[in-house]
């Protein structure tokens, strides 16, 4: 079978195609027109209210699904601006969770259930949320798209609204770089290619990140559920960057609970392996829950962590302070350093200098020992035996 032959069977929505005119779905006027609208008046939405006009826009479609912010971006080597665009598509994955589907800690294809209804999301309609969120946001230098999916699956997000997303970023003034997510399935030479294609005539670069997680194939299969095997990542990697296309990879400290010197160590590999594999950025994520009871890592061990790994490639490392809703625990040390050292967790997001975590800029502090006690701590995790490892 033609690969988007069956790409195209795996979609990411739980509602069937219509069956009758879109007008009699209760979604079509909740959900369809006012996106259209908020499309159409997008342009003069951002020319009255300047930077607030997102917000207008958000509220506009109805969820909070466009934002800029202003980070580092290794791409470019310098601070530069981000945009970020939700596109509901779904996860196929996700549906099939009665298979050992759905990755264990992702919820995002409930609220894509619940955007859809009964009514699957149109090209159309993709289109509109795009250009409505990019309107606001066409100075931003790397534009990410995510679709609580993979958007290369044509089944979630159609080839022709992939297409004409990337065709909008080609023919932008600023945005230099599209960055797109996507299971390792979906990466392959039909998929990529064609978008690759058209950023590349304007200068313009695709960047794909994967949500590889851990090197430790049962770790990722069988706690995590990510069905995705070392061998499948590397294959995807190397189609990715065959046809020019950047690559860049989730990883977890702590993917689950983890002696800590384990996770640290665990960690280090895993963004090692990530690199030699051939990625150019790793996309760094410390542990942080919505549980209370979950355990998660020291501050301590981020910065070691940091420290082993800063010299393999750009290692970014993403917020858990500002996630919404508020995580229940998160990364910490003690009350007396914390507030220090994530001021150099945050000196490290804004450039990658190396000197903002090294020993000398850390705060002595008597937690160290203690954490220096859990970093001892090597035992591996036991064996999981419910869940069939996916290939």
């Amino acid at each position: 079978m033609d690969p988007i032959e069956k790409f195209l069977k795996e979609r990411g929505v739980i509602a069937p195609p219509p069956d009758r005119p879109l007008v009699t779905y209760p979604k079509y006027w909740e959900r369809t027109v006012r996106w259209l609208a908020a499309a159409t008046q997008a342009p003069d939405i951002v020319k009255a209210h300047g930077a607030s006009a997102l917000d207008v826009l958000n509220g506009a479609i109805g969820a909070p699904a466009f934002f800029t912010d202003r980070r580092y971006l290794p791409q470019l080597g310098r601070q530069a601006g981000y945009g970020f665009i939700l596109l509901p598509g779904g996860c196929e994955w996700a549906l099939k969770k009665d298979r050992g589907g759905q990755c264990t800690f992702c919820e995002f294809q409930e609220v894509v259930d619940f955007m859809a209804g009964d009514l699957p999301f149109s090209h159309e309609e993709f289109l509109a949320i795009f250009q409505a969120g990019y309107a606001g946001m066409a100075d931003s230098d790397i534009l990410n798209v995510f679709t609580a999916g993979s958007f290369l699956n044509p089944g979630e997000i159609p080839m022709r609204s992939q297409a004409a997303m990337a065709a909008l970023v080609a023919a932008s003034a600023k945005t230099s770089v599209l960055r797109v997510e996507s299971r390792v399935q979906y990466i392959v030479d039909e998929t990529v290619a064609p978008l690759v294609s058209i950023l590349a005539a304007k200068g313009k670069t695709l960047d794909i990140a994967i949500g590889f997680e851990t090197k430790d194939d049962e770790m990722r299969n069988k706690a995590l559920r990510k069905g995705m095997g070392r061998k499948q990542f590397e294959l995807a990697v190397q189609a990715a960057k065959r046809h020019g296309a950047r690559v860049s990879a989730y990883v977890i400290l702590m993917p689950i609970a983890l002696d800590e010197g384990y996770a640290i160590q665990e960690c280090i590999d895993s963004i090692r392996y990530a690199f030699e594999a051939g990625c150019d950025e790793v996309l760094l994520q410390a542990r942080y829950s919505h549980y209370e009871d979950q355990k998660c890592p020291w501050l301590w061990s981020i910065v070691k962590v940091l420290n082993e790994t800063a010299a393999l490639g750009p290692v970014m490392l993403g917020r858990w302070e500002t996630e919404l809703p508020e995580p229940k625990v998160w990364p910490k040390n003690c009350d007396a350093c914390s507030p220090e050292v994530m001021k150099s967790i945050a000196a490290w997001r804004d450039g990658l200098q190396p000197s903002t975590i090294a020993e000398a800029a850390m705060p002595a502090c008597g937690c160290r020992k203690v954490w220096e006690q859990e970093a001892a701590k090597t035992a591996p995790p036991p064996k999981r035996i419910t869940l069939p490892t996916a290939p």
